[in-house]
């Protein structure tokens, strides 16, 4: 008996996570993309020289919602208000820069053949030693064959624009050198299904050792 209401407990719950992936009302998990990337400078304002110069490589990271609507999706620019959800950079002694509470963006400006991609988001961050400018903004721009969601590959040209606070506010220029998605997470229905996969698997292992050792 105690077996019989397992093996109905086991497929109930397999049958009730199945039904959930197709509820109409049930929650959808935000579609958060996270990427790695590293960068090569290429200019440097002479007011951030040497403190900042050539043989410096940028590090960060970026997340990104790619369930932010479009508020512009009637033309050839799509804009994305405040996908941006987190940014981290760091260059020399520039240790931690975070993304900013300011509004950032993303625009994706649709050609025939190839997408243009602009990016600006505010920075904060403690003053850099010595020179004691602060991170104001950084901006990427890239013209990349339609994909999503991009890689380093996919852009035929990439730009990115440091500012930093200061009389002009000087900046540091450059360009990416890698770009790795490192994190995707499932949507809701993909780990429910799952869920009822692995109840369905321990279900079926359980009889299979069931069998093997002769008991009912």
């Amino acid at each position: 008996m105690k077996q019989f209401l397992n093996v109905r407990i086991g497929l109930g719950l397999i049958f009730l996570g199945m039904i959930a992936c197709f509820l109409p009302n049930a929650p959808a998990s935000a579609d958060i993309l996270q990427f790695s990337f590293t960068g090569a400078v290429s200019d440097v304002n002479s007011s951030l020289f040497p403190t900042f110069n050539n043989g410096q490589t940028l590090f960060g990271s970026i997340t990104v919602d790619s369930s932010t609507p479009d508020t512009n999706s009637s033309g050839p620019i799509s804009q994305y208000n405040n996908a941006i959800k987190n940014l981290t950079l760091s260059l020399g002694p520039m240790i931690n820069a975070t993304l900013g509470a300011t509004d950032n963006s993303i625009q994706i400006h649709h050609f025939a053949s190839f997408d243009r991609y602009a990016i600006g988001a505010p920075l904060t961050g403690s003053p850099v030693p010595v020179i004691g400018v602060t991170p104001v903004s950084f901006n990427f721009d890239g013209d990349a064959s339609p994909a999503f969601p991009p890689s380093l590959s996919s852009f035929m040209s990439n730009h990115w624009r440091l500012t930093f606070s200061g009389a002009g506010n000087p900046t540091i220029l450059g360009s990416l050198t890698s770009l790795t998605l490192t994190s995707v997470p499932l949507p809701a229905a993909v780990i429910l299904f799952g869920t009822g996969l692995v109840a369905l698997a321990g279900l079926g292992a359980g009889n299979w050792r069931r069998q093997k050792t002769g008991l009912a």
